[in-house]
């Protein structure tokens, strides 16, 4: 994997899961309202390419500007993920011009959310936080399967919307066999992702199967609160090995 890796996973096993993982990604609403949540990310959390994310995939919109600065004077991230709405790329392009031109100078570096219901609506989008964010961001979220937005990123390299100059950091996971598409070197600025999947799989199913085509992401998110076992810790790491060893071996 030529990508940083991050996994959500709950709170109790959050230092355990996180020496197996490059960087931190943190959830705005979660460290608002949990104590031990914000506890973990204050006194814990590596600074190198630490992601604040507004929870839009979490509460369907992402959280409001003067939330964002709160979170940010906490943990001093790296990255600040500004407003976004699931696929709607003219509110989530609005909200991010408000958001950067209010509070740019209050939170450091500021990631954009790609969003989209069509291939026009997705390479507008492309470009604009191309031009205007720091991290640009891909979520798995508006994209039928892994492999369309596998598909839908070549596609973009290919006709001349893609920017090798800005990092680009993918939003989820829909299916494993995904990362073994992605070129290391056309794809070379993709520098992280962040998924739930190690977790969410180990907790409901077990260990990543042989084929991984015979994946299927879980639906359900992340609990939190939830108390993990050993038995339960050790099927999770196994997961975040295995998918450390995904990607291509050789270009294309």
């Amino acid at each position: 994997m030529f990508m940083k890796v991050s996994h959500e996973c709950p709170i109790n096993v959050l230092s355990e899961v996180q020496k197996y993982t490059d960087y931190d990604y943190c959830l705005l609403h979660m460290l608002l309202q949990d104590e031990n949540y914000k506890d973990w990310f204050v006194n814990k959390s590596r600074k190198e390419h630490l992601i604040l994310d507004n929870s839009a995939f979490e509460l369907g919109a992402g959280l409001t500007g003067d939330k964002i600065v709160e979170g940010y004077n906490l943990i001093k991230p790296e990255y600040v993920v500004a407003p976004d709405v699931i696929k709607d790329a003219e509110t989530t392009i609005k909200n991010f011009k408000e958001f950067k031109e209010k509070f740019g100078n209050s939170v450091g570096k500021i990631g954009g959310v790609v969003q989209g219901k069509n291939d026009e609506e997705f390479a507008a989008s492309l470009k604009f936080m191309f031009e205007n964010a720091d991290l640009v961001m891909i979520p798995a979220g508006i994209f039928a399967t892994g492999l369309n937005r596998v598909a839908t990123i070549y596609k973009n390299i290919i006709e001349g919307n893609w920017n090798y100059d800005k990092p680009v950091h993918l939003l989820g996971c829909k299916e494993l066999i995904e990362y073994n598409y992605y070129d290391a070197q056309l794809c070379r600025n993709i520098v992280s992702t962040d998924t739930s999947s190690p977790t969410q799989y180990g907790l409901e199913v077990g260990k990543y199967p042989e084929d991984l085509f015979d994946y299927k992401k879980r639906r359900n998110m992340v609990d939190y609160q939830k108390v993990v076992t050993k038995d339960e810790l050790e099927t999770i790491i196994s997961n975040i090995k295995r998918f450390k060893t995904l990607g291509r071996k050789e270009t294309l």
